[in-house]
């Protein structure tokens, strides 16, 4: 099984003339979690020329006693800004943001200040394309070394996707045809739905207040007509 990333070596293994499209998406991502016991569906804070998402994520390992929170943010910055950034400068720009933030978003940051077990894990975002080939006889790709596209909500959904499908591929035997059929199926649902995200991702947020109301809205609007299912 390759699930390696953008930069996939298994990827690079079953496609050597392929390159992985490899490019720089333009921001740093940053993620971080910290223990909270309340529930917490996804949501997205909007602010000024950027996005603050937070869910709850259940325990992070057997051995925590606590239910835990994941924030996520991106840091529009050069590629190479992004490749030197430190702890020290990643909590530094979260803590100036933090400042504007409403009081209930604010006291979650204030809660992975206080966490000493906290996890902060920031990097470069890159983008890909899909892999050419995603199976022989003795691999299978999955997830971004098959289909890698920069965080945008679609990632975790899409490995997945992917794990469901290649296990449906194994109960029938693994044969030729149903690791044919996999490759396209998922393929296909990998640039839809990657393609959308990256083409999301790639906007700039709105820069002013009045910008994020009426971006906010105007997603309002949307998540109505579709009756609360919103799909990218």
């Amino acid at each position: 099984m390759g699930a390696d990333g953008v930069g996939s070596t298994l990827r690079h293994i079953l496609n050597p003339a392929q390159s992985s499209a490899k490019t720089y998406a333009g921001y740093l991502g940053v993620g971080l979690i910290t223990k909270d016991e309340t529930k917490i569906e996804m949501t997205l804070h909007r602010y000024p020329g950027y996005h603050v998402g937070i869910a709850s994520c259940g325990k992070v390992s057997e051995a925590a006693t606590k239910n835990s929170i994941f924030m996520w943010t991106h840091i529009r910055m050069d590629e190479g800004d992004a490749k030197l950034a430190t702890r020290a400068s990643v909590e530094a720009a979260l803590a100036k943001r933090a400042e504007r933030w409403s009081p209930e978003l604010r006291s979650k940051y204030d809660l992975f200040i206080k966490d000493a077990d906290a996890i902060l894990a920031y990097g470069p975002v890159y983008n890909g394309k899909p892999a050419s080939r995603w199976y022989s006889n003795r691999m299978v790709l999955s997830g971004d070394a098959a289909h890698p596209y920069g965080p945008g909500g679609q990632g975790i959904s899409m490995a997945l996707k992917d794990a469901k499908a290649l296990s449906d591929v194994i109960a029938r035997g693994f044969t030729e045809e149903d690791k044919k059929e996999f490759q396209r199926r998922r393929a296909q649902d990998a640039r839809t739905v990657g393609e959308a995200a990256e083409k999301r991702n790639s906007k700039d947020s709105a820069s002013t207040k009045w910008g994020v109301l009426v971006e906010g809205i105007s997603m309002k609007a949307v998540q109505i007509l579709v009756r609360g299912t919103l799909k990218f």
